[in-house]
């Protein structure tokens, strides 16, 4: 077999000298399945290069085959190509002594390759031949991953919702780029009261199964919410602060007035209580979600000892998972450090004037 894909390169390099147009010969029988093919050379003075990779841990992990499409640019017209010039004191070499990846490097900028597998599989041949490639592949990774394929189409509907909203925009932008193309796994659960939820611990984002179904609008409020937790999680502030919910509720309020959605009990009542102003809506949320330290009308001394009362409950209560306790830990060691605190002092600042610009409705 090995003899014959030698003969079969040399066709294609025959081929391609006979013109400007590179037509590939048919494959012997005897070669198996290729998962990519790279043939072209469209300069008459070169002589095409066949690189064929077979790639077994990609076929392994791959639903089907993939499909790579090469287009050649436009060939220039044959007076517009140079000649080399050729002497008796300097003779030229053999062209056909070029190596494979030196032939590769001069076809490359006459190459737009299109892998049509997924993501995954640009990912997997994005390594491959990047000198003869002009640009990576334009496959876009997913910002969540989700596992039923009838409750992907439905968190498209709400993605695409989202994005009708101009906050709902702003924070898929910056999701996408703190999530640096690693997908955040999505999962649908029964809920109960609860809309949507992200357990920070596990690194996973929740959403109620009949909520996603019922209306895309409603649940893209819901999705863009669980998101600003997401990034919040980033700023290295302690875990359970109130101002978490207090800034990703606006934000929740301001996409469904964009999108048009009358808000609900919960969000009516928080709605009412921050037209009242920061302490009001601050009092009003921590009654809905008890244990959150809060620095916005507090002070870093007060919060610290929160946290240390947190703790030495997590560490005597009879049954408490590791990782909670490992969370309550970490931020408290985080409000002990100049660089925690002046984080969280940013953070609240942020919100406290977020609050104040809300003020007038969201």
């Amino acid at each position: 077999m090995r003899r014959s894909l030698w003969l079969w390169a040399l066709a294609l390099a025959v081929s391609a000298e006979a013109g400007p147009v590179f037509r590939p010969a048919p494959l012997p029988s005897d070669i198996p399945t290729l998962h990519f093919i790279l043939a072209p050379a469209l300069h008459p003075t070169s002589i095409a290069a066949a690189a064929l990779a077979p790639l077994p841990s990609l076929a392994a992990s791959l639903p089907k085959p993939v499909i790579v499409q090469i287009s050649p640019a436009p060939a220039a017209s044959a007076a517009a190509r140079p000649t080399p010039a050729v002497t008796a004191a300097a003779p030229q070499p053999a062209t056909s002594r070029l190596p494979i990846r030196a032939t590769l490097e001069q076809a490359g900028a006459a190459l737009d390759v299109v892998p049509q597998g997924g993501y995954a599989a640009a990912q997997s041949l994005g390594t491959l031949f990047e000198a003869a490639r002009r640009s990576a592949p334009a496959v876009e990774p997913p910002l969540l991953s989700i596992r039923r394929a009838s409750n992907a189409a439905l968190l498209d509907a709400a993605m695409a919702e989202a994005r009708k909203s101009a906050a709902g925009r702003r924070i898929l932008k910056r999701a996408e780029k703190a999530l640096a193309g690693k997908p955040l796994p999505l999962q649908v659960r029964d809920l109960g009261n609860n809309l949507g939820e992200y357990d920070y611990i596990a690194g996973v984002l929740r959403l109620d199964r009949a909520h996603l179904a019922a209306d895309p609008k409603q649940a893209a409020a819901t999705l863009v919410h669980e998101l600003v937790h997401v990034l919040q999680h980033r700023e290295g502030i302690p875990a359970e602060a109130l101002e978490m919910e207090l800034e990703a509720h606006i934000v929740s309020m301001t996409v469904s007035k964009e999108l048009g959605i009358p808000l609900g009990g919960f969000e009516a009542a928080a709605k009412k209580a921050l037209a009242q102003g920061p302490k009001a809506y601050a009092d009003w949320m921590a009654g809905q979600l008890p244990g959150k330290v809060r620095l916005l009308d507090s002070d870093l001394a007060t919060v610290e000892e929160q946290l240390e009362m947190e703790v030495d409950d997590l560490e005597n209560a009879s049954r408490v998972s590791a990782e909670r306790l490992d969370w309550a830990r970490s931020d408290l060691a985080l409000l002990k450090s100049r660089k925690g605190r002046a984080a969280y002092r940013a953070f609240a600042a942020r919100v406290l004037l977020l609050i104040k610009k809300s003020q007038g409705g969201v």
